[in-house]
C-alpha cells in the first residue's frame, strides 16, 4: 500500500494535485477507513489495526487534503467507475501480503533453520 500511496502523491505533485490517479488513491484512501478499520472492530467487538490511526490520521487527513484542493481551485477528476474494483483488491493484496510475511514470521524456528543449512 506504500508504493500505491508514493505513486499517487509524486502523480499529485506532479500535476498540483489534479492527476486521476491521485485523486481515485486519495478517495480510497478517506474510504478505506470505514470498512476495513472501523466496521471489523465493531463487528469483531474489539480492536483491529488502524482503528487508532483512522479516526486520528487518515480521516482527518484526507479531509484536509481534499479541502486544500479545493481552496487551490482544483475541480474533482473523472474517476473511471472501473478505479473502484482496484481498492478491495489492492486492500486485499495488503492483507494477503501482510498474512502472508506473519505465517513466515511465525514458523516455529527449528523450521527456518533447516530451510537454511538445505
Amino acid at each position: 500500500m506504500g508504493g500505491l500511496v508514493a505513486a499517487a502523491s509524486v502523480a499529485g505533485d506532479r500535476s498540483n494535485g489534479r492527476n486521476p490517479f491521485f485523486q481515485a488513491v486519495l478517495t480510497g484512501f478517506g474510504a478505506h477507513a470505514v470498512v476495513p478499520h472501523l466496521i471489523s472492530a465493531a463487528v469483531t467487538g474489539g480492536y483491529t489495526l488502524g482503528l487508532l490511526t483512522t479516526p486520528t490520521v487518515v480521516v482527518p487527513f484526507s479531509w484536509w487534503a481534499w479541502r486544500e484542493l479545493r481552496k487551490a481551485g482544483v475541480e474533482k477528476a473523472e474517476i473511471p467507475t472501473a478505479a473502484l474494483v482496484f481498492v478491495p483488491l489492492s486492500i486485499g493484496a495488503a492483507h494477503a501480503g501482510a498474512s502472508g510475511g506473519l505465517a513466515f514470521v511465525r514458523r516455529p524456528r527449528d523450521m527456518r533453520q533447516s530451510s537454511r543449512s538445505s
